[in-house]
């Protein structure tokens, strides 16, 4: 992943939250490699990029709950961003945690705006995720969202 795929500075451009997210905090009995996807508040952000075409869009990722070191609910906006072909909204779906090998824990969820999957993982303190669609590939570097 290059610069490029950075989120800009500050918060997010031109979406935002639905009012009145409830956001349960962490079980006790986590596994330590799961903690990490809530981060502070359970609230990320960042700007999807792709080496394929220019520009970006804004999206918020939140994790509402986690049911288990399995199993998560999680809701994300995006913008509209008719270059990709995105319409934008709010989606509330369950997430997973998968062991995928040496890359650790992922979080995969479907992402209904690009009709694929998005995966999510942390490399070192870095929270970074992908979208592979048959001939794009959209990467995004989350930042926490106070």
């Amino acid at each position: 992943m290059n610069a490029r795929c950075h989120s800009g500075p500050g918060k997010p451009v031109g979406i935002t939250l639905p009012e009145n997210i409830l956001v349960t905090p962490l079980p006790f009995d986590l596994p330590d490699e799961i903690k990490p996807f809530f981060g502070k508040t359970g609230k990320w952000w960042g700007s999807w990029r792709s080496n394929q075409s220019k520009g970006g869009f804004e999206t918020i990722l939140v994790i509402k709950r986690i049911l288990s070191g399995e199993e998560a609910s999680v809701l994300y906006s995006v913008q509209d961003y008719p270059q990709w072909y995105v319409t934008g909204g709010t989606w509330e779906t369950p997430a997973h945690f998968v062991k995928r090998g040496e890359a650790g824990i992922i979080l995969s969820l479907p992402f209904e705006p690009l009709a694929a999957t998005m995966e999510c993982w942390f490399e070192g303190r870095t929270f970074q995720g992908s979208v592979l669609r048959r001939f794009m590939r959209t990467d995004i570097l989350w930042k926490p969202l106070a």
